[in-house]
This record gives C-alpha cells, structure tokens and sequence, in this order.
C-alpha cells in the first residue's frame, strides 16, 4: 500500500502542537499534517445512506412531493409560530431497531442537502419550521440509526414539492453579508495514512464577525469546497452531506469572538501525486465566508 502525506498548506507559518499533530493559523492556508483512521474505511462503507441493502428501512411519507408549503402558500390550517411557517414531517419506520433520525432537506433537487435535526428521537414525526426560502425543487431526506448511532436506512421524498416562504427581513438582512467573517485557528490531522483509508480532519474556525453562526436555521454554517466554487470533491467520504459539502459545524451556535468546530473524514483513494483541495466556511443561502482560502494539498507517495 502507498503512503499517503497531507499536508494543508498555508503562506504564513506553522505551529506543531503534537509530535504527530500540526497545527497553524495564517491569512491564506496552514501547512498541517494528518492522524490515521484505519477502520474508517469499513465504518463509512457499511453506513452508506443510499446502499441498495438499507433502503426502504426507513420511509418519507410527508411531504413526499407535490405539495406546497410557506407562508405565502395559503393552506389552510397552517401553524404560525412567531411570524414563521411550521409544518410537520413524517416518515415511516419498517423495521425495529431504528432509535434516532438525522432530517435533512434540499432546495435544489438533491444537488446539496442541509442538516434540520440530527439524531433527535424516532417519533415518526418533525416539527420543521420552514427556512425564509422560495423555491420549487425541495426535498426532505431522513436516516434512521440504531442504538450505536449506525444508519439502518435512508429515504428521500419520492417528488420535489413548492416553499413559498421568503419574506424579507430589511432587519436582518440590510447589512447581514458585512457581518459573516472567520479566522482559521487550526487543524488537527494524521500524519500519515495509506492509499484508500480514511483520514479524519478537525477543523477550527473564529468568528471574527458581528453575526452570529449558527448549525440550523435559515443560514446554516457549513464547510464547502471552492475553487472552483461548489466543486465536487474528489476526496469527499460518505460521511460528507454532500459531494460540495463536508459537514455541518458541531456547535448549535457560536457568537462573534467565539470558536466553531467542523469534524469530518477525506477518502485517500487517489494515485501517485500531489493533489490540491480548497475550502471555505458558507452560510447557506446567504455568503461565502472569503476571509482565507484553506488549502489542503495532499501528496500520496
């Protein structure tokens, strides 16, 4: 098997915090390298949410596609909570076993997905107060996981159904974009893994701006590939919400000053060479944060 080095490469410094562990900070990118994960590969394979041998354990049943949903909707009998629209997901669980949920939904037919509740009790049922979004390309998606957190099934909507719910907040969203900016603090990684394992990253952010981040919500604070914007990603793992998307921030909130944490996995899996990936924190649906571009470069030798 090959030896895989990674290394993130940024223009100003590098601080090893670990014999095994490098960690940097810098206006462009950080040099790091990475800790191995060498079950990860079997874990991520077995737990793959669109494998033909989980499917139908777990079944959306609403919406399912064709409906219209929002406040500018009109339906009839409609929950209002606080000026926003409330509407009840539901899915059927096929088998026993199945203990908590992850929910996620799409505004783009699938393209991209963004986390409304992760693994929040099996009750069949999800109150999901809409985003301030328009669009006729939803979806919602739910998997089903077991007692050890691993995913028994996956559905997603049989059809796109209509949000009609942007209402502008001239509020909020005047100057909101100005407010979103991040410092990269560090990276922790493994120092070496070998050709088709996967690595696990821990990837540490500031706020350094005046609007606070938050995990759910209308603008969910995600880590995206760019350079080419929304790129897929020729390292994305099974665990990524989307080929584009690595993974939603782990704190529900994190306010100006304070430290945000992205934890996910790359998939070693390419040949002999140096290879590049790029990354930026994004709040969906509103701003890339453009404080630093966050390269990785990743050399398999």
């Amino acid at each position: 098997m090959k030896k895989i080095s990674l290394v993130l490469l940024l223009l100003f410094g590098l601080t090893i915090v670990h014999p095994a562990v490098a960690m940097a900070r810098t206006e462009e990118g950080t040099v790091l390298e990475f800790d191995t994960c060498r079950e990860c590969q079997q874990e991520e394979e077995s737990s793959d949410p669109d494998s033909t041998e989980i499917t139908h354990i777990v079944r959306v049943t609403s919406p399912n596609g064709g409906e219209t949903w929002g406040r500018k909707a009109g339906n009839d009998g409609e929950a209002i909570v606080t000026g926003t629209s409330l509407h009840i997901i539901t899915w059927d669980t096929l088998t026993v076993g199945v203990k908590v949920v992850d929910i996620l939904y799409s505004l783009d037919g699938g393209l991209t997905w963004n986390i409304i509740a992760s693994k929040v009790d099996n009750t069949d049922s999800f109150d999901w107060i809409l985003p301030n979004v328009d669009s006729d390309q939803a979806l919602i998606r739910v998997r089903g996981f077991d007692a050890d957190h691993k995913i028994m099934g996956s559905d997603d909507s049989n059809g796109t159904f209509t949000i009609l719910n942007y209402i502008v907040d001239p509020a909020y969203e005047s100057d909101v974009i100005d407010d979103y900016h991040f410092a990269l603090v560090g990276v922790m990684a493994p120092v070496e893994v070998k050709q088709g394992e996967m690595i696990r990253v821990n990837l540490t952010i500031r706020n350094t701006g005046s609007a606070t981040w938050h995990k759910y919500g209308n603008y969910p604070l995600h880590l995206g590939t760019t350079n080419p914007m929304d790129h897929v990603s020729q390292f994305a793992s099974h665990d990524w919400l989307t080929p584009n998307r690595t993974t939603e921030m782990m704190e529900d909130e994190v306010r100006p000053g304070e430290v945000g944490t992205f934890q996910f996995t790359l998939f070693a899996n390419n040949e002999e060479g140096t290879y590049k990936e790029y990354f930026k924190p994004v709040a969906e649906h509103l701003t890339w944060l453009n404080d630093e571009l966050i390269v990785m470069t990743i050399k398999i030798v």
